[in-house]
């Protein structure tokens, strides 16, 4: 998410105020937490949240190319 945001950022000509950048990150934090402990999820109660991250974002990029009709 942050790189998302720093990308975003990155690409238009002005700078963000620290209270808009806190709330967009505020807004997004419990959805990317909900997709980690979703998809990382090992028995034991254990989460791993890298795998569970990458695991996220590969799922949100293969259902972006199949609403495109991509793949």
């Amino acid at each position: 998410m942050v790189s998302g945001v720093e990308m975003s950022q990155n690409s238009e000509p002005r700078a963000w105020q620290e209270e808009e950048l806190q709330q967009l990150l505020n807004d997004n934090m419990p959805y990317i937490h909900a997709s980690c402990q979703t998809y990382g999820d090992l028995s034991g109660g254990h989460i791993d949240y890298v795998n569970g991250a990458n695991i996220a974002c590969f799922k949100n990029v293969a259902d972006a190319k199949l609403a495109f009709g991509v793949v």
